[in-house]
């Protein structure tokens, strides 16, 4: 039988994981991000090379990062209007929970031909934890 649109809107699908960050003494929460989280983070992406900004591998995590980390709640502990707050915190935590953030939210170098592959692959691939990262290697911890 066919899911309503009741159903859908109903599920909980954007998966959330607990991060040990002991730089600040203890775990983050970084969820998947929805759709309109996306089309923020292009936004801010288009944005940002509007104003002539160049758009590194740090301030693309950062971006990433400021609309994934959520409380117990699952409200955001950032979001694009409190960028500037992360850009004052240690490049390598940013980076690391970037990495983490980038992998749930299937982002990376080769999610085009994840998706491209029939569902019952993708359910059965593991976490993906083995992909590479778009922003390099990642910082010691």
């Amino acid at each position: 039988m066919a899911l309503t649109r009741e159903q859908i809107l109903a599920a909980d699908d954007l998966a959330v994981e607990s991060v040990p960050v002991p730089e600040w003494g203890g775990d983050v929460r970084v969820r998947m991000m929805s759709g309109e989280q996306r089309d923020q983070l292009t936004a801010m992406m288009v944005a940002a090379s509007d104003a002539s900004q160049n758009v590194t591998a740090v301030r693309f995590g950062q971006m990433v990062v400021s609309l994934c980390l959520v409380d117990d709640d699952g409200a955001l502990l950032f979001g694009a209007d409190r960028l500037d707050e992360l850009r004052k915190k240690q490049p390598h935590v940013i980076e690391r929970l970037a990495l983490h953030a980038i992998r749930i939210n299937g982002l990376g170098p080769g999610a085009v031909e994840e998706a491209k592959k029939p569902s019952e692959t993708i359910q059965s691939s593991g976490s993906g934890s083995d992909s590479p990262s778009p922003l390099g290697e990642q910082s010691p911890s």
